[in-house]
């Protein structure tokens, strides 16, 4: 199976979500995500919890101006969940 992408706009930040198989994960996958500042990834997303905390890294790392809203959290963890379906 290829990786799946998935562009997502956080706050004024456009994210790009990439996804792969992973066999030696939990999870099945590898989840990257890739802001103007940094990457950050995680293999524990099929936990909500761990999916949870991911989903606010990235937004931490696109907050430059305090204007992150939870809904833009919810649409993160919702395209991550979709692109691991």
């Amino acid at each position: 199976m290829d990786s799946r992408v998935a562009d997502v706009r956080v706050g004024t930040e456009l994210v790009e979500i990439t996804a792969r198989p992973a066999d030696r994960t939990a999870s099945g996958w590898s989840i990257a995500a890739f802001t103007s500042t940094c990457a950050i990834r995680s293999t524990k997303c099929n936990d909500a919890e761990a999916l949870r905390r991911f989903a606010n890294a990235i937004a931490a790392a696109c907050d430059d101006e305090g204007f992150i809203e939870a809904t833009d959290i919810d649409l993160l963890e919702a395209e991550i969940q979709n692109l691991m379906a």
